[in-house]
């Protein structure tokens, strides 16, 4: 593309190619900050294909292992003690008709606690984030991180903290004051 034209004034000429070259550097600028978008986006994408794979693994594993399963009560103790040896972001609960409100409060509870168990706080953000990675439903709540929080709010193990997020309760044991042990055991003379 020649962008040299027969023009009578040349410092018109060299107006009009400053302006065009800095157009030019704004339109590149534009494109190269859309390619990290892609780039981010395709890295996002590979991760979730990724988690999608080893969740299938997992799945064909189980079901490998329901194929040489003997009895059903193997089987259940077998996916117990399965589910035990995960991770909580990998627990995967199956049922075959939808849970009740109670039920669903439950299972996000008993997940939360799996997650806070090692003692560290997490974000609503981020106990939201692996719970949707966990496959927990939110579909018909109209805000589904404040619901979280009311559920959070209501479980009786689990404290916030506005700095660090939420948290396991601790197990603070009282202490013992030593004097007024001792006083309270020595007999009155």
């Amino acid at each position: 593309m020649s962008y040299i034209c027969s023009v009578t004034n040349p410092t018109l000429y060299r107006e009009a190619l400053l302006l065009l070259a800095a157009n030019m550097h704004r339109e590149l600028a534009r494109v190269e900050h859309e390619c990290v978008r892609v780039e981010a986006l395709r890295d996002e994408v590979n991760g979730m294909r990724d988690a999608v794979k080893s969740k299938l693994a997992m799945v064909e594993m189980e079901l490998a292992a329901l194929a040489h399963a003997a009895t059903p009560d193997d089987l259940t103790a077998e996916i117990f003690s399965a589910q035990m040896a995960l991770p909580a972001t990998q627990v995967m609960t199956f049922t075959s008709e939808a849970p009740t409100r109670r039920e669903w409060r439950a299972d996000i509870q008993q997940r939360v606690y799996r997650l806070l168990r090692d003692g560290r706080y997490m974000s609503t953000i981020e106990i939201f984030a692996e719970l949707t990675a966990q496959a927990v439903d939110f579909t018909g709540v109209r805000n589904p991180t404040h619901r979280l929080v009311q559920i959070l709010s209501a479980a009786p193990k689990i404290m916030a903290s506005r700095s660090k997020g939420w948290s396991m309760e601790s197990l603070d044991f009282p202490s013992i004051d030593v004097e007024h042990a001792s006083t309270a055991e020595s007999p009155s003379s």
